[in-house]
């Protein structure tokens, strides 16, 4: 099973949300192509996507082991990604994948961001979450991250789950049912 993040039409190209995976890992294949602009995808957007689509089909996966290419090129201060991530918002998804990774199996792998201050300090917050370290600041309820999901985000991610939905049943029809 695989996935992930992407912004749209990014290097590799290979993000889109039709790329479900072929032969036998067909349906195994969960991209969620986030649109770079005006205002950029901030940590609400990240946050609601995650929690709505990633957390639910991981659980329905069950996976034994998860590994994650960590790239921070999302993250605020970069100059590739064009979001505006948080340190936060990847110690937020660290310890969501750390409570579907089978027995706690879960590998971050170091792949990609390209300002170092800015990699550090998101580094920083996933070996905090694996160390069980709890967050500097609680992440807020998903129905408050709703609504600060610009409505073009918000349109965005109903495609998107709506995409995934036939494979994925456990995909909400709506974000806060996902709560």
């Amino acid at each position: 099973h695989s996935g992930g993040f992407h912004q749209s039409y990014f290097y590799p190209g290979t993000g889109t949300v039709d790329r479900i995976g072929q032969g036998e890992g067909e349906g195994f294949n969960l991209n969620i192509p986030l649109e770079a602009g005006y205002p950029p995808v901030g940590d609400s957007t990240f946050r609601v996507a995650f929690q709505w689509m990633v957390l639910p089909v991981l659980r329905a996966f069950q996976p034994d082991l998860v590994l994650v290419c960590a790239g921070f090129d999302a993250a605020d201060g970069d100059p590739l990604g064009g979001f505006e991530l948080t340190p936060a918002v990847f110690g937020d998804m660290t310890r969501g994948l750390a409570g579907v990774a089978g027995g706690g199996r879960l590998v971050l792998a170091l792949e990609g961001g390209y300002n170092v201050e800015v990699t550090a300090e998101c580094g920083s917050e996933c070996v905090r979450a694996l160390l069980g370290d709890q967050p500097r600041v609680a992440p807020p309820p998903l129905a408050h991250d709703w609504a600060r999901v610009p409505p073009e985000d918000q349109r965005l991610l109903y495609k998107i789950a709506e995409a995934h939905r036939a494979r994925w049943p456990v995909i909400a029809a709506h974000p806060i049912a996902a709560a």
